[in-house]
């Protein structure tokens, strides 16, 4: 069997080569299995999420105003629930 294009084991694009038939799970399993381990070489990288662009709006708040904000989060998705199932 010919070896295919990089391109088709993508992973972002992977699924929609596997619904055209472009690619068989069979030649996505041989490609991983062929994949070396590189586990060796990974480095674990720690971050302060203050540093990010999530990190710098929710800096500023303190730990009620987050809480107050995760409950209206669920109260959406109680409410969005219950008119799906109106």
């Amino acid at each position: 069997m010919a070896q295919k294009e990089l391109k088709y084991f993508d992973k972002r694009t992977i699924d929609r080569y596997r619904e055209k038939g472009i690619v068989t799970d069979g030649e996505i399993q041989s490609h991983v299995k062929a994949l070396p381990d590189l586990s060796n070489q990974c480095q674990w990288v720690q971050m302060d999420l203050h540093e990010t662009e999530i990190g710098e709006e929710n800096a500023e708040m303190d730990e009620e105003d987050i809480e107050e904000e995760e409950i209206e989060d669920e109260d959406i998705k109680d409410e969005d629930i219950k008119d799906d199932v109106s």
